[in-house]
Formats: structure tokens, sequence, C-alpha cells
């Protein structure tokens, strides 16, 4: 499995994916040229050496790139049928043709890899994470989601890696400077996840095989990398490696080598 961040925040987030022969972008929230400045600079890969790209909602900092994406790509887009409807850039009636709809606890299948959309609790039409499996390899992205529901933390548990959303610190939030109304929303049921969540999260799904864990879409102004490192400090383990995604992503690809002898059960 190879992970390369592209760039994880407000300003945007995107991630590509290599696992299993297959190749897929999670979210598009940077620019086209961005994006593939840095696909190319980081990973060697250009937008055509895709399989498809998954989107977890409509909000601009995960889909920026999406109509581009349309323009100059055959790429099928996979995310739920109410994003679509909530984004301009499918007016076009050629467009939805190339979008793939998916539903939370629906299986699907892109290419090597088992897909599982996963419910999310966020302030857009119906936000999705996704847990993908090779067989022998699993990664959960899990971000802009103010609580975890149950059903989606039993189908964290026994993962290899997750890329997780470690938003806010709430006193640093709440003290800060923004309009109390946008402290709620950050704060709120569907609004994102402090370190405090994450971390509970982290020791509720933990195990043995767990070896990779991306704290991801981190405030610049109401967190600090030294909070988050604290919040990942309870999983200190020399199993588990741990990384802080920036505004501007991580210059190189995480690599995670399978450790497994026999294959996951799909």
């Amino acid at each position: 499995m190879r992970l390369t961040v592209l760039g994880s925040g407000s300003s945007g987030n995107s991630y590509v994916l290599e696992m299993g022969g297959t190749r897929l972008l999670v979210d598009a929230g940077l620019s086209m040229r961005r994006t593939r400045q840095r696909m190319t600079a980081r990973c060697g890969l250009d937008i055509h050496d895709l399989d498809g790209v998954l989107i977890t909602h409509e909000h601009t900092d995960h889909v920026r790139a999406v109509g581009q994406i349309l323009k100059r790509s055959s790429l099928p887009l996979y995310m739920t049928e109410p994003t679509m409807q909530s984004m301009d850039c499918f007016s076009d009636t050629e467009y939805p043709k190339r979008v793939i709809d998916v539903e939370p606890l629906r299986p699907l299948r892109i290419g090597a890899l088992n897909i599982l959309p996963v419910p999310t609790l966020h302030d857009a039409a119906r936000p999705v994470g996704y847990v993908l499996s090779s067989g022998y390899e699993s990664i959960a992205f899990l971000t802009d989601t103010g609580t975890v529901l149950p059903e989606t933390a039993n189908l964290l548990r026994g993962l290899n890696a997750i890329v997780l959303e470690f938003n806010h610190d709430p006193d640093m939030l709440w003290t800060g400077s923004y309009p109390r109304h946008i402290k709620a929303r950050i704060s709120g049921n569907a609004g994102h996840l402090s370190n405090g969540q994450a971390a509970r999260l982290l020791q509720e799904i933990r195990t043995p095989d767990l070896s990779l864990v991306v704290a991801a879409h981190i405030s610049q102004n109401n967190n600090s990398p030294d909070l988050v490192r604290q919040a990942l400090f309870i999983h200190a383990d020399s199993r588990i490696r741990t990384f802080m995604a920036t505004p501007d992503g991580m210059d190189s690809p995480i690599v995670l080598h399978d450790r497994r002898k026999h294959p996951m059960p799909v």
C-alpha cells in the first residue's frame, strides 16, 4: 500500500491511494493544476494513471478539481447521489453519466479493491467515509464528521491504516476569534472531530493489525501540532507509525508493507 497526501485541511483535501494494483484519488479538493503537479512530483503519477476518484462530500475543499477532472479526463467518479446533485459542475447533461452512485454500507468494487462507503455526520447532503481492502491490506478515510456513528466505528476495527480527522482543540476553538455560530458548527454533532474524539475512537478500534495512523484535516487556527501529538501519544507503540498531514500534504508517499501471511476476509 502506498499513500500520498497531496493536501489536507480547509484549503484542500486530496490523497492518492495505490493498493493491490489499483490507483485512486480520494477527494479532489485542490486545483487541477496543483493536483497534477503534486501527483507528478510526489508519486510519479498523472491523473490519467488513476482508476477512479472517490468523493466524500460536496464542500469545496474536497471537490475543487472535480469540474476539471470531468473536462480533462474520462475517469469515473464515485459519490452519493445527493452529493452530485449539490454540485454545479454536473449541470452538463453528459457529466452525471460519469458518476457511479454510492450509498452508505453498500459495498462496491474498483479494480482489485473492495470498498465500503461508511456513514458520517457532517453538514453536507449525504457524506460518507471509505473503508478499502485489497484482501491483504486495508485502510479507512474518515474526516469531516462531528460524530462517529456506532455502526461506522464497528467497521473500522481490524484495519491496517486509517486517515483520521484531528480537526480542533475545543479550548483553542472556543477561546479563538471565530464567530460563535461557526464555533458551534465546528464542534457540533455534524461538524468536525476534536483531538479528544479522534483519540477515543482510536482507543476503541485499535487492534494489533493497526500499523499506520495519519492525523488529517488539522485546523491551522484551532489546533496545533503539539496538541495533536499529545492526543496521538496515548497510542505510542513501536508497531504504529503516526503522521500529521499538513495543508501542503507530505513530500513523499507513505509505504505500508503487508504484514499478513494470509488473505483478510472480504
